[in-house]
């Protein structure tokens, strides 16, 4: 049945088709370089896409991140995702981190919000994975693009299981086709967020920053830090990214979980 989706998706749209072949190429790569015992294999509506899956190796597992990158990436890419994918497990962290529609740049940056649906669907199915593997304290991290994509799922669907958000740089919206989501829908969140912005020294935060920071200053534990990186970006500063996140996390996680509301 999948795959005669997947040709169904050849005749009616080439370019996706092309970028789901693009994608089914790269799964291939990773799982070699990774072994077979890390992929997991999800699907939104039929449609399989490939995740990393990697457990925390100490006895007591504190919770699970999902990872979310960003344009230009992908599930284990050495700058930034892979140090974070292997370096979060050893703190009791398990984390699964998950392969993205993939798209030409340009149009990935013009039409961002075509993409949200399928992007929200496999955060949803990642969600619903580490469940299963009876992991109920969950985070999310997104850089980049991943970032609206998790603010888009937490306000279309909160989940009491989701119990923090790690923002890393998250993508520049202005001008987009479809913003993909309304900032004054930001202020309806109730969850811990940690938004990392990496940038040169002595540079402020940019105009964007400062309205999401805006938007989101009546979210409880909502905290916006500018981090000093040399070359604005996250290179050479990943062992202190998984020493932050994992201390902002254990702080989170230590309160006591919130109620779920009865139906």
């Amino acid at each position: 049945m999948q795959w005669v989706l997947f040709a169904l998706m050849l005749i009616i749209d080439p370019v996706l088709a092309a970028d789901l072949d693009d994608e089914r190429e790269l799964a291939e790569r990773l799982a070699e370089r990774n072994g077979s015992e890390e992929v997991l294999k999800l699907d939104v509506s039929g449609i399989p896409f490939q995740s990393l899956y990697r457990d925390s190796p100490e006895k007591k597992r504190r919770g699970g991140i999902i990872l979310l990158h960003g344009r230009k990436s992908n599930q284990d890419a050495q700058a930034l995702i892979h140090p974070l994918r292997v370096g979060l497990p050893g703190h009791g962290w398990a984390t699964l981190s998950v392969s993205l529609p993939a798209a030409e740049t340009q149009a990935e940056i013009e039409n961002f919000s075509s993409l949200m649906p399928e992007s929200v669907g496999r955060l949803r199915a990642a969600v619903s994975a580490l469940k299963q593997k009876e992991i109920t304290d969950i985070a999310l991290l997104g850089h980049d693009s991943g970032a609206w994509i998790v603010l888009n799922y937490l306000i279309q669907q909160p989940d009491p299981a989701v119990r923090a958000v790690i923002l890393l740089d998250p993508a520049p919206v202005h001008g987009l086709i479809g913003f993909p989501v309304r900032l004054s829908r930001l202020s309806t969140l109730a969850i811990p967020i940690l938004e990392l912005l990496g940038h040169r020294q002595g540079l402020p935060a940019d105009e964007e920053a400062r309205e999401r920071k805006t938007a989101l200053k009546s979210v409880p534990d909502y905290r916006q830090v500018g981090v000093e990186t040399p070359d604005g970006g996250w290179n050479d500063v990943e062992d202190y990214l998984v020493q932050r996140i994992h201390g902002w996390l254990n702080r989170m996680f230590a309160r006591p979980k919130p109620v779920e509301a009865k139906p």
